[in-house]
């Protein structure tokens, strides 16, 4: 779980120690290094989970200092980085998340605008990161700051006060400190009735993913990965976004509201033919994730910078299999058949990527037995620019028999 060293994670660690799982629990303090005490908040936390017979991992992090993000934004995000990279398949993050909290995000979102999916706030329970099968639950989000008051003073709990969260210039605590005490002060039960009036909109908000859900998978293919634009005519903004969406369920990290807009707004730029493919939009770390169009259909990428391809040339004997540079399937008479390329058992074929092979030969037209251009037989089975160098091209003598497509670099 993550450990700031505060009252509420402390309360947490406490009573996550009284569970059937405490041999399973570890105590995660990310250290920021942004405030003179950091040093001593990492001692305690240490020292209270030894006390505690719990595991003890400490991350430090520098905090980015580019602009466009403040620096609670910068600070969440590196804290939330170290921890996930702290994280087994299978694992679950705990947070201390209470349901002021919860309140202060509903308000935070209500400033900010948001529709349904912001003022659903922050869910019990989230995949955090679905490749690795890593989640993140917040077993506290129903109780409130009063019962964890109680609780620390039950147990003689002792913690750290981090004071920079009196600082009123950050929204957050603008809202902990003067507004929902006003709130409080009307109607004493708010966060309670906040943190309701968010349940019912995560219950209407799973229903609406649920359906673009389904949506999705029933106009894409190749695996999910390439949505037609037919799909999304007829649409208003918000639904062709909301099916945009739901189709790059998945995507780590998720794309914000400001890409998912430029994603849409490829949707109907004005490319040339030469241009097809060349428009991008990408996100995450090192603008790895990307969609691109190509032949009126959005292609989602998930390796931007993958090496495609290589020089040289191999010899295949088609009763084994062969892996080859950048590849992420080996060659095997399986994977001819998928394709509709006929190959002999014991056959011996060169193979080669683009590279190396002459933009002259025409290629046998698998299942039909007639030839075509190299480039025809891409553009009729709809394979991106940027896979085409990747293509593994089989040659029977001077003879080339086929191109594989490896659709799974999409």
């Amino acid at each position: 779980m993550a450990f700031s060293g505060g009252l509420d994670s402390t309360v947490l660690l406490h009573a996550l120690t009284k569970t059937p799982h405490k041999a399973r629990l570890k105590a995660i303090h990310v250290h920021h290094g942004l405030q003179d005490v950091a040093d001593d908040w990492l001692t305690h936390c240490e020292q209270f989970s030894r006390s505690l017979d719990v595991a003890f991992e400490a991350c430090r992090v520098l905090v980015p200092s580019e602009s466009g993000l403040s620096l609670e934004a910068r600070a969440r995000d590196a804290r939330y980085r170290a921890l996930s990279d702290s994280l087994q398949s299978g694992d679950v993050l705990l947070t201390a998340h209470h349901a002021e909290d919860q309140a202060e995000t509903l308000l935070l979102n209500l400033m900010r605008g948001s529709g349904v999916e912001g003022l659903s706030a922050m869910p019990e329970l989230k995949a955090l990161s679905p490749s690795r099968s890593t989640w993140h639950g917040r077993p506290l989000l129903n109780q409130s700051k009063a019962d964890l008051q109680s609780y620390a003073r039950q147990f003689q709990l002792q913690w750290v006060e981090d004071h920079s969260n009196r600082d009123e210039q950050f929204d957050r605590n603008y809202l902990r400190h003067r507004v929902m005490p006003l709130l409080q002060q009307r109607w004493p039960k708010a966060a309670e009735s906040m943190s309701a009036s968010v349940r019912h909109l995560q219950s209407v908000r799973q229903r609406e993913l649920d359906y673009w859900q389904q949506m999705a998978r029933l106009h894409t293919r190749e695996r999910g990965k390439v949505l037609p634009l037919s799909a999304l005519e007829g649409m208003v903004k918000a639904d062709r976004l909301s099916l945009i969406r739901a189709w790059l369920a998945g995507s780590e990290p998720a794309p914000r509201y400001k890409i998912l807009q430029a994603i849409d707004a490829l949707c109907y730029s004005e490319l040339g033919e030469r241009q097809e493919g060349a428009g991008t939009v990408a996100w995450g770390k090192d603008q790895r994730q990307g969609v691109s169009r190509f032949q009126k259909a959005l292609y989602w990428r998930r390796a931007l910078d993958q090496t495609l391809g290589s020089n040289g040339d191999w010899e295949w004997q088609t009763q084994d299999e062969l892996m080859l540079p950048s590849l992420q399937r080996p060659l095997s008479q399986e994977w001819c058949e998928e394709q509709g390329i006929a190959i002999k058992p014991n056959q011996t074929l060169r193979v080669c990527f683009r590279a190396s092979a002459s933009a002259q030969d025409r290629i046998i037209q698998p299942r039909k037995g007639v030839s075509q251009t190299q480039k025809a037989y891409f553009q009729e089975q709809k394979v991106p620019p940027w896979l085409r160098d990747g293509c593994p091209y089989l040659y029977d003598g001077a003879q080339l028999i086929g191109i594989l497509i490896d659709w799974e670099r999409l």
